[in-house]
């Protein structure tokens, strides 16, 4: 079944501080937005971050938060979020957007890859791959490939990204790192 947020609609998401943010890339977003919802009907943009853009279709706005709640109940109302950045050093809306059980579908640039399972809790494209991006959203919604992506995604995000397990991590670094020395 395609939909999620409310009844009759399904949201794509978009999260970044800064709206106007040209790295974050919300022009691209847009286009991604609009080829899918001119394939899935109902579908409109869900945005979060600080600033105004125009935006060409049906979007909720909700400004920016750092409230915790309210971010995860954003994330949890999206059906897919999307990362449609030229650079990132991490990707943390990617992570915090599995654990609360929304797939991501984002261009593979610095250190996004490291941030999801292509295929099983998102998908990577190279970037500018807008039209790429938006076709393989459309078939995986058509497919009935989210609900598993979601419960993958968060699954993942516990498993690699646990506080204990990233220290742990860290340690070993340290430790290989005073070997060396």
């Amino acid at each position: 079944m395609v939909g999620g947020g409310q009844k009759g609609s399904w949201q794509l998401g978009f999260v970044a501080a800064s709206l106007t943010d040209q790295n974050k890339g919300i022009d691209r977003f847009y286009e991604v937005a609009q080829r899918v919802a001119a394939q899935i009907p109902g579908t409109h943009a869900l945005v979060v971050g600080d600033g105004k853009v125009k935006a060409p279709m049906v979007t909720e706005f909700l400004g920016l938060t750092r409230d915790t709640e309210t971010l995860n109940a954003a994330y949890a109302a999206m059906d897919v979020l999307v990362v449609p950045s030229r650079m990132e050093t991490f990707g943390q809306v990617s992570v915090e957007a599995q654990a609360s059980g929304t797939p991501v579908w984002a261009f593979a640039v610095g250190g996004l890859p490291e941030t999801l399972r292509k295929g099983e809790s998102g998908q990577l494209f190279t970037f500018g791959d807008t039209a790429g991006m938006a076709e393989s959203i459309i078939a995986a919604a058509r497919g009935g490939r989210l609900e598993k992506m979601d419960q993958a995604g968060a699954e993942f995000v516990r498993r690699e990204f646990d506080a204990v397990m990233v220290a742990r991590r860290y340690l070993g670094v340290y430790k290989e790192m005073i070997k060396a020395v």
